[in-house]
C-alpha cells in the first residue's frame, strides 16, 4: 500500500515519515517490526511515536529500526527545571540513548516556554508544541523541514 501510494504520489520516500505508536509495538513486536524493515527497504523514514505513553522500550531501541523517537504528550508534560526530578533523568537517558543509536529525539506536546527550556537544557534538538509555533500549515512545513 505505501509502495502504491509512493508512486501514485511521485512522492520521494525519504520524504515519507511514517509514525508507529508504542503501543502497537508492544502488542506484536516482531510482526511491526518485519513490516518497519520492509518500509525502511523503500527508503522510508519511520518514527517510533508516543515514547513514555506506556511500558517504555529504552532498552529495546537498538533493536528498532526507526529513523526517530517522538516523546508522548504526557511523558513532556512531566519534565521539571528540578534537576532531581524522575522524568528528566529519564529525559537525558533517552536522549542519550538516540543520540547513540543514530535516531533524532523528538519531543511532542511542548506547551508550556519551561518546559522548552528544559528541553533544550538537556540538549533536546526537536520539539512540537504550542510552545515552539502554532499549529499552522507554515509550522507543519518548519518541522518538516526540521526533520528532514
Amino acid at each position: 500500500m505505501v509502495r502504491n501510494a509512493l508512486e501514485t504520489s511521485g512522492l520521494a520516500p525519504q520524504y515519507l515519515c511514517l509514525e508507529i505508536g508504542e503501543s502497537a509495538l508492544l502488542a506484536d513486536a516482531a510482526r511491526v517490526a518485519s513490516r518497519v524493515v520492509a518500509l525502511r527497504g523503500l527508503g522510508v523514514q519511520i518514527a517510533f511515536d508516543d515514547f513514555g505513553a506506556g511500558d517504555s522500550l529504552l532498552g529495546g531501541l537498538p533493536a528498532l529500526p526507526v529513523d526517530a523517537i517522538k516523546l508522548g504528550r504526557d511523558f513532556v508534560k512531566q519534565f521539571s527545571s528540578d534537576p532531581a526530578s524522575p522524568a528528566r533523568a529519564v529525559l537525558i537517558a533517552t536522549i542519550a540513548a538516540a543520540r547513540e543509536l543514530g535516531m533524532r529525539l523528538i519531543a511532542c506536546g511542548v506547551e508550556d516556554p519551561s518546559q522548552l527550556d528544559v528541553l533544550r537544557a538537556v540538549g533536546c534538538a526537536f520539539a512540537q508544541g504550542n510552545a515552539v509555533a502554532p499549529a499552522t500549515s507554515d509550522a507543519v512545513q518548519r518541522a518538516g523541514d526540521a526533520i528532514g
